[in-house]
């Protein structure tokens, strides 16, 4: 995001401010002989009972979704605010500020947009560069020769997406800049991720995108700390404005030495993929915020994989626990009968201990046999890569151990446990849960289960010739 001061004039509440924007927080300057008037207006009422002014007692929260104002500092006219959702308007020396979600410079005159031009370090191992280029050598060794396709863009074949009932179309291309100034380098190949869609100026719908398309890249990456370069608004193959995310997540590393999923393993069922995040259909909130923290096993971070564990579990078996023999439900019916007349004829504090005993009447799948069923659907891949990781680490790849060490490590954790050590051994298999996760969802992807494998072995880093 460009780090730098935006100033300009905007209209808030039919009111007129000058404004200043550092890329995170809209401050909106009164007229100093307004400030007072306003400031009055926006936070105070009058007591029904005094008739004196008080301070109001709910915080107020900004109800606009767009702001829209003229900016001094960029060659686009237009500066569109986006709100974050829920930001409260607030005051601050003599100036009222909102939170920006997102922010938008474009040309004036309201053109729809049609297409979302998307670039990032990661899409450059996403959808590798050297597609657009080969290399060769004359025979005196002297010279060298490049050849670069300009402006490639790769439309995926029928690869349509669906978000808020409107079809968003999927591309792939490489960008290729020639530079004469001496301090650059003569060429730059980026990768790009375009979506296409029927014009709009529906800037919530725009917004909604780019966080699906963040999401995206965050799940084949396996990290949140994905940073666009500015997205370019685009309306019948013209750059009419550029999109900006108030993000304070900095990339710190390159990401060389990380691992993502290639494009050419999910393309057949990226629409799948997409269509999941759109839908909420994948658990996302487990994945870390950067490399760093991917490395660091901790009680937060352990509770998080498990949370993803069950959450897909539930999804590829909602009714498993409807799957009950007629004995074990008579059962339980009659057990359940008995409680409830001790729970009616008790009192003080066996009142309560029968009632807790009434909850626990109802058997549920305990987390270790929920691991051990995962592991039979995907035992092919789930061994490819934990035999390995064990063996590295001079463990026993034995999955009735491993489910039995999450199951018992998640209850210490779940009922306040928590100065309770993890061993050795938990650590290996909250990592293997990582790729166990990865292969439920790829799965529900309908992605095949050689390009699972491949896919877990490129994010993970695991060194697996296939």
């Amino acid at each position: 995001m460009e780090s730098q001061m935006y100033t300009g004039n905007i209209t808030y509440k039919d009111i007129e401010f000058v404004f200043l924007f550092d890329g995170k927080i809209l401050q909106l300057v009164p007229q100093k002989d307004k400030f007072m008037e306003l400031f009055l207006d926006f936070f105070t009422e009058k007591d029904s009972s005094t008739g004196l002014c008080r301070s109001k007692s709910a915080p107020l929260f900004v109800q606009d979704d767009i702001l829209i104002g003229k900016c001094n500092e960029s060659n686009y006219q237009t500066i569109i605010f986006l709100p974050r959702k829920g930001s409260v308007f607030s005051e601050n020396q003599n100036k009222f500020e909102i939170e920006i979600n997102a922010f938008i410079l474009c040309r004036e005159g309201g053109e729809s947009i049609s297409c979302m031009e998307f670039s990032c370090q990661e899409l450059d191992y996403i959808y590798p560069i050297h597609r657009v280029y080969t290399i060769s050598y004359e025979s005196n060794d002297k010279e060298i020769i490049l050849k670069a396709e300009r402006n490639n863009p790769r439309k995926i074949k029928n690869r349509v997406f669906n978000l808020e009932g409107r079809d968003i179309g999927l591309h792939f291309g490489i960008t290729t800049k020639i530079s004469e100034k001496q301090n650059n380098s003569p060429i730059v190949f980026n990768s790009t991720m375009r979506f296409e869609f029927e014009p709009t100026n529906d800037y919530i719908f725009i917004l909604h995108l780019y966080e699906i398309a963040r999401e995206f890249i965050q799940f084949l990456c396996y990290r949140r700390n994905i940073v666009f370069n500015g997205v370019n608004l685009i309306s019948n193959k013209v750059k009419i404005g550029i999109m900006y995310e108030s993000s304070e997540i900095i990339c710190d590393s390159n990401p060389e030495k990380r691992g993502c999923i290639s494009a050419d393993l999910i393309e057949e069922h990226v629409v799948d993929l997409l269509n999941c995040i759109a839908e909420g259909n994948l658990f996302l909130r487990h994945i870390p915020k950067n490399y760093e923290e991917s490395t660091v096993v901790d009680i937060a971070s352990f509770l998080s994989v498990m949370t993803a564990f069950e959450w897909e579990f539930k999804k590829k078996y909602p009714n498993l626990d409807d799957q009950k023999s007629q004995k074990t439900i008579l059962a339980e019916n009659i057990v359940e009968e008995e409680i409830v007349k001790l729970v009616e004829s008790s009192t003080g504090k066996e009142k309560t201990i029968y009632k807790k005993l009434k909850k626990s009447i109802r058997s549920f799948t305990p987390l270790n046999q929920k691991i051990k069923i995962i592991f039979e659907d995907f035992q092919d891949e789930i061994e490819l890569f934990g035999k390995k990781l064990y063996l590295r680490n001079n463990e026993e790849f034995n999955i009735n151990s491993i489910s039995s060490r999450l199951a018992e490590q998640r209850n210490d954790f779940a009922h306040g446990n928590l100065d309770k050590e993890f061993n050795l051994a938990t650590i290996i298999d909250i990592i293997l849960m990582e790729f166990i996760i990865y292969i439920m969802q790829l799965s529900y992807c309908s992605i095949e289960s050689v390009n699972i494998k491949k896919a877990i072995n490129d994010l993970f880093l695991q060194k697996i010739i296939f």
